[in-house]
């Protein structure tokens, strides 16, 4: 077995892996934002609590989206780089 072969098996089963556990993680972060919306809702604060509260929230979401974005970038550089040279 050539070592470019070896290095794009364990590429490929890195992002298996980065792919599964990512999805878990937007599942967990999806079940925590519900949850603390209905909090937020049933308590009686006052609305600039509330809506200081979803800000948070929505910060969070994005800022895991964008490093989604950025690792998904990452992975799919690291997988050109090293498919394009001869085995």
């Amino acid at each position: 077995m050539k070592p470019n072969h070896i290095f794009n098996q364990m590429l490929d089963f890195n992002k298996t892996v980065y792919e599964h556990t990512w999805k878990q993680m937007n599942i967990l972060q999806e079940l925590t934002e519900t949850q603390i919306n209905t909090c937020i809702d049933q308590t009686p604060s006052g609305p600039e609590v509330k809506k200081a509260a979803k800000e948070v929230i929505a910060m969070h979401k994005k800022s895991f989206e964008d490093c989604r974005t950025l690792m998904d970038g990452n992975m799919k550089k690291m997988h050109t780089l090293f498919r394009l040279k001869p085995e």
